[in-house]
């Protein structure tokens, strides 16, 4: 079943990303697909999930239990992996995004932000908590502004500050 989709547009590939961790680009210049089973087929303790995909620049970050796998979308090849693991617990990323200089990983223990320039996200030490909230599960980035969102409710990134733009009870 499929999990997520993103498209890059610098270089024209589809990434599709199923539940079960594998990974197909699909490269609609060339007509055709890449597959990257790196993610499926790796043996890891616990549960390996997908979660989503973000993509732009030629680089597709795929959030998953393990972190975020960085995959360069003109090699095929998974460059790194962004480990979020605290008191030697690894922080399942829900999701990920770009928002202006910064990323951000959705996790259950909060939401992380680091400099898009930082050349040392893979050290955990680089991300700083900006909220401590749990319960958020999807980011999208619209005109410049960062929302997260939770079943019954949205909220949107001011002055380092999520404020609640809309509510409903569930």
């Amino acid at each position: 079943g499929m999990q997520s989709i993103a498209y890059d547009v610098t270089t024209g590939t589809t990434v599709l990303v199923y539940t079960n961790g594998n990974i197909d680009l699909f490269k609609e210049s060339e007509n055709t697909f890449y597959n990257i089973p790196d993610f499926k087929i790796k043996s890891i303790s616990g549960t390996k999930t997908v979660n989503g995909v973000f993509a732009e620049n030629g680089v597709a970050y795929v959030s998953t239990s393990i972190g975020v796998l960085v995959i360069d979308l003109s090699t095929h090849n998974v460059e790194e992996t962004y480990k979020f693991i605290k008191s030697n617990e690894t922080i399942p990323v829900k999701n990920f995004i770009r928002n202006g200089s910064y990323f951000y990983a959705v996790t259950g223990n909060g939401i992380y932000r680091a400099v898009t320039t930082n050349t040392q996200l893979q050290n955990f030490q680089v991300w700083d908590r900006i909220d401590s909230l749990s319960n958020y599960t999807a980011v999208s980035s619209v005109n410049s502004k960062l929302y997260i969102a939770n079943n019954s409710s949205v909220s949107v990134l001011i002055n380092d500050t999520f404020h609640v733009v809309y509510s409903c009870d569930t």
